[in-house]
């Protein structure tokens, strides 16, 4: 795995990109079974909660995973881009959650990059064990 040399200000950052809050506090329960309090309101508030469960690296793919899987079409191709070494390009109606990763007058980071190193290491992962030879007992 490889860790992010950002800050958690970048995270929370993201996490307060995203357009629908609650919908990513239960997918985050669902997918991981991290449970954030009706009081948690903000990317700081859950970064921390993520942090507290699981350590700051696994908190951090956790929310490249919530990226992937809440982002939307647009930004999974913002981040495909990212991994097959292209710059991503944003157009003037990309999401808040688009800009806070692509847009780096936005935000000085390289978090998009991040995000779409872990998305080609999850699709490698994934490309391996389905082609992964079936073993008999």
């Amino acid at each position: 795995m490889e860790h992010y040399l950002g800050n958690q200000e970048d995270f929370y950052a993201v996490i307060d990109g995203f357009e629908d809050f609650e919908r990513l506090v239960g997918r985050i329960y669902d997918q991981f079974g991290i449970v954030a309090l009706p009081d948690i309101v903000e990317g700081s508030q859950l970064w921390w909660v993520l942090v507290d469960n699981d350590g700051a690296d696994r908190a951090a793919e956790i929310v490249a995973e919530m990226v992937i899987a809440l982002g939307g079409d647009r930004v999974v191709r913002l981040i495909r881009a990212a991994a097959d070494g292209k710059k991503p390009v944003l157009a003037p109606n990309d999401s808040n959650l688009a800009r806070v990763l692509f847009d780096h007058d936005e935000l000085d980071s390289d978090l998009g990059q991040f995000v779409a190193d872990y998305y080609q290491r999850r699709e490698t992962r994934s490309q391996s064990d389905s082609v992964a030879p079936h073993r008999r007992a």
